[in-house]
């Protein structure tokens, strides 16, 4: 298990997709309240199997148009604490609304970004900002919501608080790189290390986590075999320690 995930399980997540999965359209949660997402949409038929921005975890591709995942069926979510995370290698810079996950089907719950913007949206008031805003790189991105405030960080970077009030519980269909309210908003990128938690994180917590990645430097790659909960390059390394034993074993 990585620095990261144990990071991330130290912190008790009810839901954690890391789409560590092989391949094909499931990626499963290992949180405490398991939900299994899935990749839904048009021209998606293997969104997983890519490396993500920790070694032993990986990726899903939700790039194009129409590809989107979620629930199947509603999901209960406690809205006060709250705190949702991912990482996000966004791969196409657009000028409209672009969705990273959508919690409240009424548009009351989501995080998205615009052509320069990350924004956080909790009860109807918006939190936004530029900072760090680069196509094509892996980025952390971390909303709360708790004590009267909510919080946005990317990449470790803290903005807010803002006072909002709270919001009632949700029980609804989730779905990253889509919103129902709104229509055809797809994320456009890389979808990994999915967290959702019953308390709202502490900077410190959000630091711990930022710094335990051990692979953003490296794009999404797709393991041919399937694979993303690995390193780029594991099976090249297997083929090469294989072939070293059988050359001092003959």
């Amino acid at each position: 298990m990585s620095a990261y995930s144990s990071a991330v399980l130290a912190d008790a997540p009810v839901h954690y997709w890391r789409m560590a999965d092989p391949g094909g359209g499931i990626a499963h949660d290992i949180g405490s309240s398991p939900h299994h997402l899935h990749g839904l949409g048009s021209a998606i038929s293997q969104p997983l199997g890519y490396s993500g921005p920790i070694s032993d975890g990986g990726a899903m591709d939700l790039c194009l148009d129409g590809q989107y995942a979620n629930t199947g069926n509603p999901v209960t979510i406690v809205a006060d604490p709250l705190t949702v995370e991912l990482w996000y290698w966004n791969w196409q810079g657009l000028a409209s609304t672009r969705d990273l996950i959508q919690i409240q089907s009424a548009n009351q719950i989501a995080l998205f970004h615009s052509a320069t913007q990350w924004s956080w949206l909790y009860n109807g008031v918006t939190l936004s900002t530029n900072n760090g805003f680069t196509e094509q790189a892996w980025h952390h991105i971390v909303a709360s919501h708790g004590g009267g405030n909510s919080r946005l960080y990317i990449d470790s970077n803290p903005f807010g608080p803002s006072a909002v009030a709270l919001q009632a519980n949700v029980s609804a269909i989730m779905e990253l790189s889509a919103n129902a309210a709104l229509g055809p908003n797809w994320g456009g990128g890389y979808f990994a290390e999915v967290a959702i938690y019953n308390v709202a994180l502490s900077q410190a917590r959000v630091s711990a986590h930022f710094v335990a990645a051990d692979q953003v430097g490296q794009a999404p790659i797709n393991l041919a075999s399937g694979g993303g909960g690995g390193a780029p390059f594991t099976s090249a390394i297997g083929d090469i320690l294989a072939a070293v034993r059988r050359s001092y074993t003959s």
